[in-house]
């Protein structure tokens, strides 16, 4: 495929939390911006602020010459082509995946689009929306040199901290997966600790006042202090699929998967009572003192 100059118009599938995101922060920029989400009612509100709305999905890819899936899984995305029969729209265009899984995941979709005449890139967003923008904010991209090139005006406005990893497809979420595998242990770190402490009749500003300043676990203890578990950045249920992605991964690269194993089994049991829509933190309560449970 032929280096063409720097492109700044793109279409945007999926416009949950974070597509919303991304696509404000491609509005703002100025870009040229085409979005379409399978529940139309998320697309209003974009439109609002400057979106092109498509009348099909079809139409949404023969419109720019970016296209950038941000759903759930690489699944979802090889299912919407697949049932909208896009492959042939696809040819000669630059795609970039921003969806969360293992490995071998990102390389079969890279070279199945890659079939299809595409230009591929993978990447990694390690922020949640309100990230979305920030010139912290990390951004892993691995696939096609060209693409990533091409895109950077797009690529810009998702992050100040653009991280290329090189061409090998899996090498983003390769990274991602053990960046996310340390924040989550890191998270639930901080909820056994605190669920010790408050065990033992030690406040938890007791143990927050033991930490750096921006140490991450802070926020997690604070919440449960607060028992605020509503409106969180991510859901124990997106963590509950995270964790998922690592034991898979896990088994792919041939390590031990007892961790991941065993942070799943309680994240299941979480999610059996009922805290799936709540934050992370919500975990607490169901490792917390089982003598104070129990009476």
């Amino acid at each position: 495929m032929s280096a063409d100059p720097a492109i700044s118009e793109a279409t945007l599938i999926g416009l949950g939390a974070m597509g919303s995101a991304l696509a404000k922060a491609f509005l703002r920029a100025g870009h040229v911006l085409t979005v379409w989400n399978r529940n139309a009612s998320r697309i209003p509100p974009l439109a609002a602020l400057g979106a092109r709305q498509a009348t099909s999905l079809a139409d949404a890819i023969e419109r720019s010459p970016v296209i950038l899936f941000c759903l759930d899984g690489y699944g979802s995305a090889i299912q919407l082509i697949d049932e909208y029969a896009l492959q042939g729209r696809l040819k000669g265009r630059r795609i970039i995946q921003f969806s969360t899984g293992t490995v071998g995941e990102a390389n079969d979709f890279a070279k199945r689009l890659t079939g299809y005449g595409c230009d591929c890139l993978d990447g990694a967003i390690f922020s949640y929306p309100g990230g979305i923008g920030l010139e912290t904010t990390p951004i892993l991209l691995s696939g096609s040199a060209d693409a990533y090139r091409q895109c950077l005006p797009l690529l810009r406005c998702v992050g100040g901290d653009l991280r290329y990893l090189g061409q090998r497809a899996g090498a983003a979420a390769a990274l991602d997966m053990a960046l996310l595998n340390q924040e989550l242990w890191s998270y639930l770190g901080a909820i056994y600790s605190t669920a010790l402490c408050k065990a033992e009749g030690i406040e938890p500003s007791s143990l927050v006042a033991m930490l750096p300043e921006h140490h991450p676990a802070r926020q997690v203890i604070e919440i449960i202090d607060k028992g605020e578990y509503a409106n969180p950045g991510a859901t124990l249920t997106t963590w509950h699929r995270v964790a998922r992605h690592i034991q898979a991964q896990a088994r792919s690269s041939g390590i031990s998967g007892a961790i991941p194993d065993s942070v799943l089994e309680l994240l299941e049991q979480a999610l059996d009572e009922g805290y799936g829509k709540e934050d992370l933190a919500a975990l607490f309560k169901v490792v917390g003192d089982k003598r104070s449970r129990a009476q």
